[in-house]
């Protein structure tokens, strides 16, 4: 399987600027220009040979364990609102959609055909919970209460639809280990 390397580009960004080195710093220690770091960090491949990600690695302090997450399938969100991937919750202005986060190597939803999201709108990979960590944005979305002719009786007899669908196409899905990272 492939190395992540928006992943490990964007975590080696976050812990070079913890360490408060530059990119022409880093690239200093490890003998490549300040452009291969920077092409590195922004997941752009060819960059740097797994060699050299490994001795970068190293000087940033990121372990064994990091690479073997960097080998598994990005984490992906469907962003498609009806989705049965996403936890939908009643509120009192509508629904509200929280995407749940999976593996997938696919560039579509198994479960309803939609494209999967794989970064945040400001091109940072996705990250577990409710909102960006680099920017902010929130990955919930939404559908108002206007959007439900009936009101709230109909919000509630959809989301009990919904529920009923969600168990059924889903299965075992909701209870995969990444499944729970959603809900942290």
């Amino acid at each position: 399987m492939k190395l992540d390397l928006s992943f490990l580009g964007a975590l080696s960004r976050e812990r070079r600027k913890r360490d408060r080195l530059t990119q022409g710093e880093l690239a200093a220690r490890i003998g490549v220009s300040q452009s291969q770091i920077s092409g590195f960090e922004k997941g752009v491949k060819g960059s740097l040979g797994i060699d050299k990600i490994r001795e970068l690695a190293g000087q940033l302090g990121i372990d064994e364990a990091t690479f073997k997450e960097a080998e598994q399938d990005p984490l992906t969100i469907c962003s498609g609102a009806d989705c049965p991937t996403s936890v939908a919750v009643g509120t009192d202005e509508g629904v509200l959609f929280r995407p749940r986060f999976f593996r997938a190597s696919s560039k579509y939803c198994q479960y309803c055909g939609d494209v999967l999201t794989r970064h945040c709108a400001c091109g940072q990979p996705l990250q577990p919970g409710n909102f960006c960590g680099d920017c902010g944005a929130s990955y919930l979305g939404g559908r108002s209460l206007q959007e439900f002719p009936g009101g709230r009786p109909e919000v509630e007899a959809w989301l009990e639809r919904r529920g009923a669908v969600s168990k059924a196409l889903l299965g075992g899905f909701l209870s995969e280990p990444v499944a729970a990272i959603a809900a942290e």
